[in-house]
């Protein structure tokens, strides 16, 4: 049972900064997306020359094109940066309990047979463990719900109105593009799963840390506000994201590509050739279209999805009348 509310928790937490967050997330994706669309990246190159011959600042220029892009959107979207929400929380909300339904899970199984062993007393793993078990629960997580995300990349893409829902979605793929067609982008999720790994060791740490010098001034010092731990899970956050971020790009580049990998093989030169497509439009810049977007709503979410997780999890387990394990939190990333 207390496996399941590390799942119920961590699922909440993550549905609940998406739906505080989901304009940022949709603006992001349209970011990396429109890198793939030839038409229009001329087009805005021509703008942009234009722009460049009309102004004296070319560098402020440059600065103000997030932000221009952003307002820009969101004339052209209004309502419509809402579009592919219920896809989106459906995608997260489910990920993110496989996510840590598996890592509490594996951890328990863990500690209970180190135990036996007289191996690990404290009730606590190392962090290399640490790093073991978010992986394999990231692995798992990724071929559990990679039909999902492929399924809410395409009801957010300008082809959303070929489909009625998330399994309408699913349907239609599978009808048209076949099975596996569901698991486009996989082996970029799974180069990904780095992505979790690191900011749950580096906000596991620092965490510990903090409790233990807080723990130092007095027993009553080694609790964590929800402030705090907003706090550790924005810096964790901030690393991870910029030093992955290529891959973001290029996952979400291959989900809304409509064709079918044959291999492991097709889908190795597929991530390869995508990555090098990128860097032939746009360049190194290519590689970080819409970080800004994702900076800010990346590690919002992360923070208060690790709020949400922290405060529901001690909820629901003092309703069970179990106490709240140290070093347990864990947050996952689409």
């Amino acid at each position: 049972m207390e496996t399941f509310a590390h799942g119920i928790a961590g699922s909440a937490g993550g549905m609940l900064a998406m739906a505080l967050l989901y304009p940022l997330d949709q603006i992001k994706t349209i970011m990396q997306v429109e890198t793939s669309e030839p038409e229009e990246e001329e087009a805005e190159q021509q703008r942009e020359k234009a722009d460049a011959t009309k102004s004296k600042a070319p560098i402020q220029r440059v600065s103000r094109n997030f932000w221009a892009r952003v307002v820009e959107i969101l004339k052209e979207k209004k309502w419509q940066v809402y579009q592919g929400h219920v896809s989106t929380q459906v995608a997260l909300g489910g990920s993110n309990f496989v996510y840590f339904f598996c890592y509490n899970g594996l951890k328990t199984q863990l500690l209970k047979r180190l135990q036996q062993q007289n191996r690990q007393m404290s009730g606590n793993i190392t962090p290399v463990q640490n790093l073991a078990l978010s992986c394999l629960a990231g692995v798992i997580n990724v071929y559990i719900c990679a039909p999902l995300w492929v399924a809410n990349m395409r009801l957010k893409s300008k082809d959303a109105a070929k489909y009625s829902g998330v399994l309408d979605c699913l349907r239609k793929v599978t009808a048209n593009e076949g099975f596996f067609s569901l698991w486009n982008g996989t082996l970029a999720s799974l180069v990904l799963v780095s992505n979790p790994v690191i900011h749950y060791v580096s906000y596991e740490r620092m965490k510990i840390a903090l409790q233990k010098k807080r723990h130092a001034t007095g027993p009553t010092g080694a609790a964590l506000s929800a402030l705090d731990i907003f706090l550790l899970g924005a810096l964790a956050k901030l690393f991870t994201t910029v030093v992955t971020y290529p891959l973001q790009v290029a996952q979400s580049l291959m989900r809304v590509q409509q064709k079918t990998p044959k291999s492991v093989e097709a889908e190795a030169t597929g991530l390869t050739g995508c990555l090098g497509q990128i860097y032939a439009d746009r360049g190194v810049a290519g590689y970080f279209a819409g970080l800004q977007a994702k900076l800010l709503q990346t590690v919002l979410t992360a923070a208060v999805s690790l709020v949400t997780y922290e405060k529901l999890l001690a909820l629901i387990l003092v309703m069970m009348r179990q106490p709240v394990k140290p070093a347990i939190a864990q947050k996952a990333v689409a």
